[in-house]
């Protein structure tokens, strides 16, 4: 398994290779966590007993930039209820938006001791 950037690559970098015939399953992971968002090629190639070589890629997009932050326009609490309201994000490959809750204590006043 190969990989190259660009949609047909000049140079490749050989990700797996294996002496055991694979017929099917997972041939290699490819972490891609710190690349340039860019097309990348991805090319197998498969080798018989003779030596002959066939081979088949396929062009993929990588994309590691988050989408924006997304703009609190206000929070109003309802007895036990908070009611968000936000602007929404104009990316088109936005999944979704993960809304958490945080519970903060209030603090206490350490007690100093003298020495």
């Amino acid at each position: 398994m190969l990989i190259g950037p660009g949609s047909n690559p000049s140079s490749w970098t050989l990700i797996r290779t294996s002496p055991i015939p694979t017929s099917s399953g997972v041939l290699a992971n490819w972490d891609t966590v710190g690349l340039a968002d860019q097309t990348y090629a991805i090319k197998v190639e498969a080798e018989d007993l003779s030596g002959n070589i066939n081979s088949k890629q396929v062009a993929v997009t990588v994309d590691n930039t988050p989408p924006a932050k997304p703009v609190l326009v206000s929070a109003t609490p309802n007895q036990a209820d908070v009611t968000a309201v936000w602007q929404a994000n104009t990316e088109t490959d936005l999944a979704g938006y993960l809304l958490t809750e945080t519970t903060i204590l209030p603090t206490r006043p350490r007690r100093s001791s003298a020495i």
